[in-house]
């Protein structure tokens, strides 16, 4: 009981990194819960009215049409709009002054496209990503403008109370309801930290989860 397989996404398709490939692994999954990386507040934008989507989403939405399932938004961190222009912008003047960014922006592009999931789901794209975040680092200590550097440590602090929150509350609601096989969609910009915070908050939880974040055989 209470098994879930954490997989890691890209929000929109690119490359291989598309719908019927997502589809098919909740298909080889078969879960009866999806726990996803929105917002409650905006759950009904997503499944009722359809005016905002994203990759997930929308193969949820499809995968609906023919299979019963439970899914249930855990982010309930709310970040204003204004917040993510700011980040957007950050990483503009980073992108502007670093080509080393730039270059691992498009290695990191380019791979997802080649191999989608797998790499998503692998130690590759997590030193990648580690690659990437160092860059940015190097970038606004060059640029020294104490509001982007701001800016990125806000987004970092955000970040980290989203992750916890998230683990909270799915250990939360699987206090109160019972499963067999349950899935976890996170961007793969988490993947590393979320394993991590599973791992800690694993140790600390009366209620065992059996977490899947490394064997993907047959799944990816």
């Amino acid at each position: 009981m209470y098994n879930i397989t954490l997989i890691c996404t890209f929000h929109e398709e690119k490359g291989i990194c598309n719908l019927n490939k997502l589809y098919k692994i909740i298909e080889t999954i078969n879960p009866e819960i999806i726990f996803e990386e929105i917002p409650p507040s905006a759950f009904n934008a997503y499944y009722k009215g359809k005016n905002r989507n994203n990759l997930e989403t929308n193969t949820i939405n499809k995968y609906l049409e023919s299979h019963q399932l439970e899914h249930i938004p855990v982010d309930y961190y709310n970040i204003p709009a204004s917040f993510f222009e700011d980040h957007r912008y950050m990483h503009k003047r980073v992108e502007a002054n670093s080509f080393e960014y730039r270059n691992l922006i498009d290695t990191d592009s380019s791979y997802v496209r080649q191999y989608g999931f797998k790499y998503l789901n692998s130690i590759y794209c997590n030193n990648l990503h580690k690659k990437i975040y160092n860059t940015i680092e190097k970038a606004l200590h060059k640029i020294n403008d104490d509001k982007l550097s701001q800016t990125h440590k806000l987004w970092n602090d955000v970040i980290e109370k989203r992750e916890y929150e998230i683990i909270n509350n799915i250990y939360s609601y699987n206090k109160e309801h019972k499963f067999n096989r349950g899935l976890f969609f996170i961007g793969a910009a988490h993947r590393e930290s979320i394993i991590n915070k599973i791992q800690k908050h694993a140790g600390t939880e009366y209620l065992k989860l059996n977490w899947n974040y490394s064997n993907y055989d047959n799944i990816l």
